[in-house]
């Protein structure tokens, strides 16, 4: 065969990189996302503890001023926060309905309705206290009123179990996995001076081992949850010094120069903290989940309860 007439195209030109651009690396990773995260976090909590201050501080002037009569749940300002306050408790439905309803997948994203979920179980409660200018009345209205405050704080435990168990306010479940796996990454990151101590890694492990028993039944859980507590400080505030000593030890034998002793060892402490409060966590995480349960069981009849005694409570003003 003949290759001299054969075509051969032009190999496609390499463009030349300039000088002045830099390579881009894929993986590379950028501060600029956390720091964003960082900033819209501390905005998130700020925001969060004014809101806690201004309604304590409200809380607080009208319990001061209860006797000065500017309030009265029978007519003018006062009638109306009872209107406003008892339809913020009504709209305390829409996020239980948004998240178990296909139909009202449309009206927003769950975290949205969450986030109004917990405000409006905050604001309503205040107003309608306000509205009875912080006194019990008749029957009717202190069976509302109490019931309204139970739910309250029915809400307040639901929102700090939540906690316990989810990522961030609004974020998905932590799982045991998650958590353990967060320890191991704490282990590689501040403990690798530990790691060639036996004695320290013995006394971790078996630490880990008890800490991490399955738990059968709540009351046990609970009491066991608390008791490690103070367990942990212990072990935690032993292991420190064992390791403390077992740095001086390889320092001197190291000729390692005191602020790189002092390093090494803030970097062990903060490990020991960190991965002791991982196995706390997921230690309790099945006991948090079993006390999530009951609550979602206890919560729901109070809640329904109240919207019994608050139509009660409105027909009878109206009518009698």
């Amino acid at each position: 065969m003949n290759y001299r007439n054969t075509y051969v195209p032009d190999p496609a030109p390499q463009r030349v990189p300039n000088q002045r651009e830099r390579p881009v690396q894929k993986n590379r990773p950028t501060a600029k996302p956390r720091r964003k995260n960082n900033i819209s976090a501390g905005f998130r909590g700020t925001g969060r503890l004014a809101f806690t201050l201004v309604v304590v501080a409200s809380v607080f002037i009208g319990w001061l001023n209860r006797h000065e009569g500017y309030l009265t749940p029978e007519e003018g300002y006062g009638y109306w926060l009872g209107i406003i306050g008892g339809s913020l408790m009504l709209f305390l439905l829409i996020y239980p309905l948004r998240k178990r309803m296909r139909l009202l997948r449309g009206i927003g994203p769950v975290t949205f309705w969450f986030r109004l979920h917990m405000i409006a179980g905050i604001i309503g409660p205040v107003l309608v206290v306000f509205h009875s200018n912080f006194k019990f009345g008749s029957l009717n209205a202190t069976i509302a009123l109490t019931s309204m405050l139970l739910v309250a704080f029915s809400g307040l435990i639901g929102r700090y179990l939540y906690g316990k168990l989810h990522k961030g306010l609004y974020g998905q479940r932590a799982q045991v996995r998650e958590i353990l796996a967060d320890a191991t990454m704490f282990k590689q990151t501040f403990g690798a001076d530990l790691q060639g101590v036996p004695e320290i890694s013995e006394q971790m492990q078996h630490y880990e081992h008890r800490l991490l028993k399955p738990i059968h039944s709540l009351l046990p859980g609970i009491w066991s949850m608390i008791l490690m507590r103070s367990e942990t400080k212990k072990c935690q505030a032993r292991l420190k010094r064992n390791a403390k000593k077992s740095l001086a030890l390889r320092a001197r034998q190291g000729g390692w120069s005191r602020r790189e002793l002092r390093a090494r060892i803030k970097n062990a402490n903060q490990y020991l903290g960190l991965y002791f409060s991982a196995l706390n966590k997921a230690a309790n995480y099945q006991v948090y989940v079993r006390l999530f349960s009951l609550w979602h069981i206890l919560h729901l009849p109070l809640f329904f309860f109240l919207i019994l005694a608050a139509i009660v409570h409105i027909i009878a003003v109206h009518l009698y």
